[in-house]
């Protein structure tokens, strides 16, 4: 006999959009061109739109805004035409075969100019970063500043000037190799673990459903696709477009009262971390496709987590720093949030150990009845391509200057990193998530500062680009080969295609556009994301540590809250708490959006106990209306932007941090 969590996590996982299964021919050439497109019109717009016209972020988020119109303009404008033009209409394997490829698109990689340059163009006698800094910077890692390589892109080229590509050609040609290894290993994590996470333990990968759902009537008899065809779904559109839209009007008549589109910073209370009332359509709709056990355990542990560290503010109580600032909301909740994240990874895998078990063997023998017909890549492949990527990034950070005892831990953490985003991605349909922690953070605490050398601190500040999150894309992609049936492996080229594509426009146009407008003029995120890096390595530098047990007793406190609350889950059937909220529960992205996620799970509570699957089928449409009239509201705001305001344009959905 079910009990109520068993029998409403079937009932909402059997409701999750199917990914449509196709014969072989799904992966067509039209559909890898048309991919390729949407890819680099995804990274493209983003770029434009952040660097020049100073508009929203369109690529925010693992399924991006950018994408959505993207795959808008597939269902409800190329089929349209194919179809009056009598010609062969995109198939649903076909569009989601676009959409793979175009979840690549979200993924630059342009902050990696940032951590190369501001060493030379920002280094002053004051900051001594020539003196500490430069001397651990090999020339195939960063470029030198002769001849202004650097100063000119920050400050522009004067009249008639050629950029001088020849400065670059050396550490771009390692950065793209090295990134380019790690993408792969990181297709050959997803492709290892798909059929575990999607098969095994049924995880719906929500972000993906709104996506299925529109491709689902492609190829159909009607002209319209079906999603786009009741009211509700232009009730949602006209709702969110008109919020949106309010606000773009107020930017030509002042007299309108602007609507709180980016929220206010709120405080429970003295001493209590406060939450960022900010209210995110886009967000709101894609939580409306998660299992609701997974968005209750996100602002269930996030009010936890406000308790928790209220009472550590009011008895004063701190283990000094927050780190490198790209996690927690303070060292001690990164290092409890890293422990319980670490958990989550190895008791997943430790669940997984059979399945792995067989994919070994398979590569091992090809000959093992291990079915990989279907995978991107095959088992032998994705097997020695992990370990691989593991093992050249690990050489690439020692030969750079790195001690193998920093480098080895580093490089590890990374993979866990990678692993443990993609499946809280995948099982709570999050679009913005990160991790507790950075890998670099965690292996200098680990090792100790001053048990390694200050090239080891110096190469450390110049790996951070190795994370590029949206890689953790690729277990996502992985899942959308179900819809090619025996074109797997196809689909992989089709994906590797985008990224090359991407990356390569990712670092060419930065470039090109730094050198001709100044990269002084790309506004805050370029030039001073991450720039508190340097200042801290050379503390590091200057005041060595030793290993750091007070963090290391914060990440075994949370490892045994984890692990307790993993056994409890899969040994109790009535146990009510999902544990992934646990893993990021104090990460300023979790913060800004732990109030929509809240009025989320309340919708769609309300919506299952008075109306039952039946009446959440119905409300699909709705939020996917929202999702629809939001992108086309922040589409219309980069149209206007463009023309009138261009370089001093208007977030309105933008990239909180």
């Amino acid at each position: 006999m079910l009990t109520k969590r068993q029998g409403r996590r079937r009932e909402e996982t059997c409701d999750a959009g199917a990914v449509p299964a196709q014969t072989a021919g799904g992966l067509t050439g039209r559909a890898v061109l048309i991919g390729l497109g949407v890819a680099l019109f995804v990274h493209g717009w983003a770029i434009y739109s952040t660097r020049v016209v100073r508009s929203s972020h369109v690529t925010s988020g693992f399924f991006s805004p950018a994408l959505f119109v993207g795959m808008l303009f597939l269902v409800c404008v190329l089929n349209p035409l194919l179809k009056a033009f009598g010609r062969r209409l995109l198939t649903p394997a076909e569009v989601l075969t676009v959409c793979a490829m175009g979840l690549i698109g979200g993924a630059p990689i342009d902050s990696l100019f940032m951590f190369i340059t501001i060493p030379y163009y920002v280094a002053t006698p004051e900051n001594q970063w020539a003196q500490f800094l430069h001397p651990h910077m090999p020339s195939w890692i960063a470029p030198r500043d002769e001849g202004g390589a650097i100063t000119l892109l920050f400050e522009g080229l004067p009249p008639g000037g050629q950029v001088p590509w020849g400065a670059w050609v050396v550490p771009l040609f390692w950065w793209l190799l090295l990134f380019f290894i790690v993408a792969f290993s990181a297709v050959c994590v997803g492709v290892i673990l798909r059929k575990q996470w999607a098969e095994s333990e049924r995880l719906r990968y929500p972000a993906l459903e709104p996506a299925i759902e529109m491709a689902q009537d492609a190829g159909g008899a009607s002209v319209w696709p079906g999603f786009a065809r009741g009211r509700l779904f232009w009730g949602g559109a006209a709702l969110s477009f008109c919020f949106l839209s309010w606000t773009t009007m107020t930017w030509f008549t002042p007299a309108l009262p602007p609507l709180p589109v980016t929220g206010k910073m709120f405080s429970f209370g003295r001493d209590l971390p406060p939450l960022f009332t900010y209210i995110d359509p886009f967000t709101f709709s894609f939580s409306y496709f998660a299992n609701l056990e997974t968005l209750f355990s996100i602002w269930f542990f996030f009010l936890l987590f406000v308790v928790e560290f209220g009472v550590f503010n009011r008895l004063g109580y701190s283990i000094g720093g927050r780190g490198d600032r790209f996690g927690s909301y303070d060292a001690a909740s990164s290092w409890q949030g890293l422990g319980a994240f670490c958990i989550f990874v190895i008791w997943g895998l430790w669940m997984a150990r059979g399945h792995l078990r067989e994919v070994w063997r398979k590569a091992m023998d090809a000959r093992y009845p291990a079915d990989d017909g279907n995978e991107m890549v095959s088992y032998r492949t994705a097997a020695f391509g992990a370990v691989f990527g593991v093992l050249f990034m690990i050489v690439f950070l020692t030969n750079a200057g790195m001690d193998a005892k920093m480098a080895v831990p580093l490089t590890l953490m990374t993979y866990v990193l990678y692993i443990g985003v993609a499946k809280i991605t995948a099982e709570s349909g999050l679009l913005y998530i990160e991790s507790p922690m950075t890998a670099q953070d965690f292996s200098v605490y680990l090792v100790g500062a001053k048990n390694v050398s200050p090239s080891s601190l110096t190469t450390m500040a110049f790996s951070y680009p190795t994370w590029f999150g949206p890689l953790t894309a690729t277990a996502h992609a992985a899942k959308l080969s179900d819809a090619v049936r025996k074109g797997g492996r196809r689909l992989f080229w089709a994906v590797g295609l985008a990224f090359v594509a991407v990356t390569l426009l990712s670092v060419i146009a930065p470039l090109e556009l730094g050198y001709r407008r100044g990269a002084e003029n790309f506004g805050h995120g370029f030039v001073c994301h991450g720039a508190h890096i340097l200042p801290d390595t050379i503390s590091k530098i200057k005041e060595p540590f030793g290993t750091d047990w007070n963090r290391i007793a914060f990440f075994g406190i949370g490892a045994a809250a984890m692990g307790v609350m993993m056994f409890l889950r899969y040994r109790l059937p009535w146990w009510p708490i999902h544990p992934v909220g646990f893993t990021i529960n104090g990460t300023d992205l979790v913060r800004n959006f732990a109030l929509t996620i809240f009025l989320a799970w309340a919708c769609k509570a309300v919506i299952l106990r008075v109306g039952g699957m039946a009446f959440y089928r119905q409300c699909r449409p709705f939020f996917l209306g929202l999702l629809t009239g939001h992108v086309c509201a922040i589409t219309v705001a980069f149209v206007v932007d463009w023309v009138w305001f261009p370089g001093a344009g208007h977030s309105v959905h933008p990239w909180i941090e």
